[in-house]
């Protein structure tokens, strides 16, 4: 399985309790919420240590994840689920770094509110 497929799979699996779309890149413009989009910013070789439990040369994807829901509640809920999923997850991936605590917006005119989180994931491919 390729990464962005078990990448895909790991978000579907946490958020399946609040049946939420995950998306590559953009959410469709007919799809419901809640919605978790996620797109790659850079990837770059990396050396890892033994330490974590994979040695040698990874790739080291900084993935962005936008999260979107109908209410603050939701959002948070929605966060929370794929954190758990991502950090920590050394099943799917040899490391999971989120990088700060993410920015939250809300669209006023849309009523949507958002939260935007990146994560360096550690993988071989």
């Amino acid at each position: 399985m390729s990464f962005e497929e078990t990448l895909k799979t790991v978000l579907e699996t946490a958020t399946a309790g609040v049946s939420a779309g995950v998306h590559a890149l953009r959410k469709p413009i007919k799809s419901t919420l809640p919605a978790v989009v996620y797109k790659r910013i850079t990837t770059l070789p990396h050396q890892h240590h033994k330490s974590v439990g994979v040695a040698g040369l990874v790739k080291r994807d900084r993935m962005q994840i936008t999260y979107l829901a109908d209410s603050y509640a939701k959002l948070i809920a929605l966060v929370g689920l794929v954190d758990s999923a991502l950090v920590g997850n050394v099943t799917s991936f040899s490391a999971v770094q989120p990088l700060g605590s993410g920015l939250e917006d809300k669209s006023e005119d849309s009523k949507v509110y958002e939260s935007i989180k990146d994560y360096y994931i550690f993988h071989k491919e």
